[in-house]
C-alpha cells in the first residue's frame, strides 16, 4: 500500500531529524576532543634570567608543535611543565661553551598525577657567548622533547 503525501513528508522529517541528531552527536564528541599536550608552567633553577625563561618557553613551543602529539587529540589532556636545571657557561678567549640541561614533567590535566619525567642535557661551542647559551638550550629542550610522543602514547 502506497504511503499516503502527508505520511510520506513525515517518514522524511524523521530521517531529517535523526540525522540531525546524529550530526549533532559527532560535532559534541569532536568538539570534545582538545589537544592532548598543552604547555604548562615554565620555572627556572634560582640564578637565572627572565629572558632564559622567555627562550626556554619559546623553544617549548616551537619543539611542541613540531611534534607529532600536536596533532594528536584525546578526550584525556596532558599537560607539559618544564624546568631549566642548568646553563653553564665556560669562556675562553676564542670560544664559549655552554652546557644545558632541562626536565619536561608531562602530568595528566585532571588530577596533577605525574606520569612522565624527562631530560634533556646538551652542550654547544661557539665564537658568540648568547649564540652559545641559546644553542645549548634549545638543543636540551629537544633533546627532552623528543622523548614526549613515546611517553604520551604509552599512556594511551
Amino acid at each position: 500500500m502506497p504511503l499516503s503525501h502527508p505520511r510520506r513528508a513525515s517518514l522524511r522529517f524523521t530521517r531529517v531529524l535523526a540525522a540531525f541528531a546524529a550530526a549533532s552527536a559527532l560535532t559534541a564528541h569532536a568538539s570534545a576532543l582538545v589537544p592532548a599536550v598543552t604547555l604548562g608552567r615554565i620555572s627556572l633553577a634560582p640564578g637565572h634570567t627572565l629572558a632564559l625563561r622567555e627562550e626556554l618557553g619559546s623553544a617549548l613551543r616551537e619543539e611542541l608543535a613540531a611534534a607529532p602529539l600536536a596533532q594528536l587529540r584525546s578526550r584525556e589532556q596532558y599537560v607539559l611543565s618544564a624546568r631549566l636545571q642548568k646553563l653553564d657557561t665556560r669562556r675562553t678567549p676564542k670560544w664559549t661553551q655552554a652546557t644545558c640541561s632541562v626536565s619536561v614533567m608531562l602530568k595528566r590535566k585532571s588530577d596533577s598525577a605525574l606520569l612522565a619525567v624527562v631530560n634533556g642535557r646538551a652542550t654547544a661551542q661557539d665564537t658568540r657567548p648568547l649564540a652559545t647559551q641559546s644553542a645549548a638550550l634549545r638543543a636540551a629542550v629537544h633533546g627532552a622533547m623528543k622523548r614526549v610522543p613515546a611517553a604520551v602514547a604509552q599512556l594511551r
